[in-house]
């Protein structure tokens, strides 16, 4: 038996009085990349009121110089925005000549401590047209594939979905052609969400894949040199070429598959954490991990670290003393 026992985290922010308040998603400054000539490309900018207090924008003025950029979506102000709600600004970049632009947005509103917020709008444009995908994950140390999709240690019948995101970093249009897992990947990986095919991602945009593994029997599927169990993306990237085993054609990605089902005597709740959307330069709250011992002898916690594969903005902030003993049916708190 497990102790009833549980933590929910609460928290709150003490003010004099209710405020408005404005965040921006991505940021205050927005690059856009290089793009080539008679190419464009655009950005979505998120403005959300944060604060407890209904906000008004009252003028959006720009982009100023708007020779190269311009708002696709216009926006009719003044506009009021109460608590969490948001609007969408959508940003478009089509150079006219080459080198680098600059051009600014300013926000009027009734943000007390920011009544006028510039967003800053940069690319560089008029270089030569390039295809170049990157995918997540991505690895030069993998000897058969770009990247692993590690599932990790899931249970028998469970199903875990991760994500592959696909990102053009150049200044040309690239195309999406397919997707698909590898003849001969185990039934137990399968392709969860895909986008609309084939598609066009236009320079410094991205989309995503979901894969989703649900293991009907215990033990290790794929490998860490991703020879085995694989997802084959196919784009105009005709400057890559895959490691695959044998190499796949030109412009083919190849992301391995990984995970294992084992019958364990530990249960990690959550498996999965999700920290939402976060300001850049702040925190976000912190989320609790719990490790129970469900088994009938006492469990050692040898190691807890954060994978060196993981964005480097993750961090734990508070764990027990390593090594850890679990009686059966107690716990520790990461």
């Amino acid at each position: 038996p497990i102790n009833a026992q549980g933590i929910i985290q609460i928290q709150g922010n003490a003010t004099d009085k209710p405020f408005c308040e404005l965040a921006i998603n991505p940021g205050e400054r927005i690059d856009f990349g290089q793009v080539a000539s008679r190419r464009y490309t655009f950005q979505e900018i998120y403005i959300t009121n944060v604060g407890q207090e209904t906000c008004t924008i009252k003028d959006i003025d720009g982009p100023t110089p708007s020779g190269e950029f311009s708002i696709m979506n216009q926006v009719t102000t003044p506009v009021s925005l109460k608590s969490g709600d948001g609007i969408e600004l959508r940003v478009k970049y089509a150079p006219i000549d080459k080198g680098r632009d600059e051009s600014k947005i300013t926000l009027v509103s009734s943000d007390p401590g920011r009544a006028n917020v510039i967003l800053t709008l940069v690319a560089t444009g008029g270089v030569p047209p390039v295809c170049k995908i990157v995918t997540d994950p991505s690895s030069t140390k993998v000897k058969f594939a770009d990247g692993i999709l590690n599932f990790g240690s899931t249970k028998r019948g469970s199903t875990r979905v991760k994500t592959i995101r696909i990102h053009n970093q150049g200044s040309d249009n690239c195309k999406l052609n397919s997707v698909q897992l590898a003849k001969g990947t185990d039934a137990n990986f399968a392709i969860a969400n895909l986008p609309k095919l084939p598609s066009t991602l236009l320079p410094n945009r991205k989309t995503s894949v979901d894969i989703s593994f649900k293991p009907k029997n215990f033990g290790q599927y794929g490998n860490p040199d991703g020879i085995t169990h694989n997802v084959l993306i196919n784009t105009t990237d005709q400057n890559h070429q895959s490691k695959g085993s044998p190499p796949p054609p030109k412009g083919t990605f190849v992301i391995g598959l990984t995970g294992q089902c084992i019958q364990s005597k530990i249960e990690v709740i959550p498996d999965e954490l999700d920290f939402g959307e976060v300001t850049m330069g702040c925190n976000s709250m912190q989320e609790c991990v719990h490790i129970y011992n469900t088994g009938s002898a006492s469990l050692s916690v040898t190691k807890i670290h954060i994978d060196k594969s993981s964005d480097p903005d993750f961090n734990i902030v508070k764990a027990p003393n390593i090594p850890a003993s679990l009686t059966p049916g107690n716990s520790i708190e990461i």
